[in-house]
């Protein structure tokens, strides 16, 4: 049997697990071991600077697609539309 993709609305719940995947992705398990140098505090000082760039871009990245959706009515938006 074949098997075809389902489309599923978008939710909030959805929005949160991709910032929170974006945010705690592959690159965050080799920069303790980059970093390791410099020491614990600068490291992590940084890292936490870095993630809440993240965490800012990805809700502010939510916020307008919400808006557009909000303005044209539509149920689902992406960045190329």
């Amino acid at each position: 049997s074949r098997s075809q993709a389902v489309y599923k609305e978008p939710s909030l719940v959805g929005a949160v697990i991709l910032i929170a995947g974006t945010t705690v992705g592959a690159g965050i398990l080799a920069l303790p071991a980059v970093t390791q140098p410099v020491g614990f505090v600068p490291s992590t000082a940084a890292l936490l600077v870095a993630w809440v760039y993240m965490a800012t871009t990805g809700l502010l990245i939510a916020e307008v697609a919400l808006a557009e959706m909000a303005s044209s009515g539509k149920v689902s938006t992406s960045l190329q539309s």
